[in-house]
């Protein structure tokens, strides 16, 4: 996180802080938010679980990880 992202300084310590600023964000935060908070789960059973994970699943994962990608683009092509 860094501090013009949302007016805070730099978080490398706790992650769960993570989400409660994104709210903070506005639109593009929440909508990370959202995104990032149903990644989460996923990537526990992934690094856990020694099952594949479902093909449905990783592709709904990637979905949201582009539209992650897309808000962090958008919001970097504003800045410049």
């Amino acid at each position: 996180m860094q501090r013009g992202s949302v007016g805070e300084p730099q978080l490398l310590g706790d992650p769960g802080l993570v989400p409660v600023l994104l709210k903070t964000a506005g639109k593009d935060g929440a909508d990370v938010e959202k995104d990032l908070r149903r990644l989460r789960p996923l990537k526990t059973e992934a690094e856990y679980d020694p099952d594949d994970i479902p093909v449905s699943a990783a592709s709904l994962a990637v979905a949201r990880a582009e539209r992650c990608v897309a808000v962090a683009r958008r919001v970097v092509a504003s800045l410049r």
